[in-house]
């Protein structure tokens, strides 16, 4: 593992004569981002956490485990679906899975220890991803469309609505009247889709992202685009930051290569000033690297984990970050912001200063 090394200063007076010396000082703790815990059986992929429960996929299987002892995760149950976990997307009572060939899945997990499909509905293409705002599913479907399905009858979901020449749609996020859309393709492109009218979705704009889009996370006036770029010879994984503030008209204003050299990114998960970005190649490399976004349009890394192999899911919740990878089951991080939650965040090294007589 690779961390961040924060400097610190000491101001020491002599007599009338003040000395400052920097001190080159390890971050807090193990530095970030901080391994606390995995569940290792397998390959896992999309992973979503509501209170102290993680949903993940392994498969065809949602799995279901207990995660109140992030160092220990515990399964309590799980569900076999007709297709593989691709996507995923918690309410307080239910699951929603992008579940490849077999579509969206929905799943009553009140019970989590006995949790039981209770309605689906079978997209023409592959389901690569879900977000759910309100009464509507948003489902990114391979075949170029975002699909628009009303699930506020969760036994009997029904698409109403559907916007489509989106290239090959692998990420989705909503935040108020829009969608986000992270599609992959011959450059890669992120697209605002306008979904005020469900029954009616309409893209307003386009950004390329210059490769493979992957995933995509919204905060405030910013979406975080996990991407591939092709640099002629390899692959080098990107973070892009894009001002949505005016949704017409999106303008990148931040970016950073993420992972290492021959790997892309795959997905990103916001949190306090942080975003998780995972990557990883189709062999025996992958990660979650950590970029501080506090300053959206000057991101910069904060650390990097390796894990076993690719890394292809993650989520922030409650001081903890989850990520799935390639047949190295699920991994555990501390979040970052409570390393530095003591005053030395990002490289701060004004709280270091002293005087001593």
């Amino acid at each position: 593992m690779k961390s961040r090394i924060h400097a610190a200063q000491l101001a020491v007076v002599l007599g009338t004569a003040a000395l400052t010396i920097s001190l080159p000082c390890p971050a807090p703790a193990q530095g970030c981002p901080e391994f606390v815990g995995r569940w290792p059986y397998g390959p896992t992929n999309a992973v979503a956490v509501s209170g102290s429960l993680a949903y993940f996929g392994s498969g065809t299987a949602l799995v279901v485990a207990d995660v109140s002892d992030p160092v220990a995760p515990q399964v309590v149950g799980e569900v076999t679906l007709p297709g593989l976990v691709n996507g995923i997307s918690i309410t307080e009572a239910y699951a929603y899975v992008a579940a490849d060939t077999a579509g969206l899945r929905v799943i009553d997990i009140r019970t989590p220890s006995a949790s039981v499909e209770t309605g689906f509905v079978d997209t023409p293409d592959l389901a690569r991803a879900v977000a759910v705002s309100g009464d509507y599913a948003y489902v990114a479907d391979e075949g170029g469309r975002l699909r628009v399905i009303d699930v506020s009858t969760p036994s009997a979901p029904l698409e109403v609505g559907w916007v489509g020449a989106l290239g090959t749609p692998e990420g989705v996020a909503v935040s108020g009247s829009y969608a986000y859309v992270a599609s992959a393709g011959f450059i890669g492109v992120f697209y605002v889709i306008d979904v005020s009218v469900p029954s009616a979705p309409v893209e307003v704009a386009y950004v390329p992202t210059g490769g493979d889009a992957w995933g995509v996370a919204v905060a405030g006036a910013y979406a975080f685009v996990a991407a591939a770029s092709w640099n002629g010879s390899d692959y080098e994984g990107t973070l892009s930051v894009i001002d949505v503030s005016t949704p017409s008209s999106p303008n990148q204003v931040g970016f950073l290569f993420v992972g290492t050299p021959g790997t892309s990114a795959t997905n990103v998960a916001l949190s306090r000033g942080y975003a998780y970005v995972t990557y990883g190649d189709w062999g025996p490399e992958g990660g979650l690297f950590v970029a501080d976004v506090s300053t959206p349009t000057a991101p910069f890394e904060e650390g990097i984990y390796e894990t076993a192999l690719r890394a292809t899911s993650v989520t922030a919740s409650d001081g903890y970050v989850f990520v799935t990878t390639n047949d190295a089951g699920m991994y555990i991080f501390r979040e970052c912001w409570l390393l530095f939650e003591d005053g030395f965040e990002s490289g701060d090294t004004a709280a270091w200063s002293m005087v001593v007589p």
